[in-house]
C-alpha cells in the first residue's frame, strides 16, 4: 500500500514540476523564439489544447515514476534522479530532434535547443521522483512488484 502512495506522490510531483517548468520555458522564457522559429508548423497559441498537453504530461510523469524504481541503484536522490532524467530525457528528445528536422519544417538547431531543454526537464522530474522515493528506502521496489 505504501509503495502505491509513493508512486502516486512521485507521479504527481514529477507532473507538477515538469508541467510548471515547461510553462516557464515555453511561454515567458522562450515563447517568442519558438513562435518565430516554428511559425510555419505550430498552431496559434490560442488554438493549443491545454487538455491534451496536460494528458501528455500526466502520461509522461506516470511512466517516469513507474520506471524509476526499476533502475534505482541506491545512490543519493539528486544523483540518481539526475542520472535517470538525463538518460530518459536523452532517449525521449535527442532522436526526435534529428528525425523532426529531417521530416518537418523544423530547424535542427532549434530542435537541439528543445532537446537540451527536455533533458533538463526530465532531470528535474527525475530528481523530484528520486526525492519522493528515497524518503522511504523500502519504497524503491518497482510498483509492478506489488501485484
Amino acid at each position: 500500500m505504501w509503495e502505491t502512495k509513493k508512486m502516486i506522490m512521485a507521479w504527481l510531483g514529477a507532473f507538477a514540476a515538469m508541467f510548471l517548468l515547461s510553462y516557464a520555458w515555453y511561454d515567458p522564457l522562450m515563447g517568442e523564439y519558438y513562435g518565430n522559429i516554428y511559425s510555419e508548423i505550430n498552431l496559434p497559441l490560442e488554438d493549443f489544447s491545454m487538455k491534451l498537453i496536460i494528458v501528455g504530461y500526466l502520461i509522461q510523469a506516470y511512466l517516469l515514476a513507474y520506471i524509476f524504481p526499476i533502475g534505482f541503484s541506491g545512490g543519493s536522490a539528486v544523483k540518481e534522479g539526475l542520472r535517470f532524467g538525463v538518460i530518459l530525457g536523452s532517449l525521449f528528445a535527442l532522436p526526435g530532434a534529428f528525425i523532426f528536422a529531417a521530416v518537418y519544417k523544423m530547424p535542427l538547431e532549434a530542435n537541439i535547443i528543445d532537446a537540451i531543454y527536455h533533458i533538463v526537464e526530465f532531470s528535474v522530474g527525475g530528481i523530484v521522483i528520486a526525492k519522493i522515493y528515497s524518503s522511504n528506502p523500502e519504497a524503491t521496489n518497482s510498483p509492478a512488484s506489488e501485484e
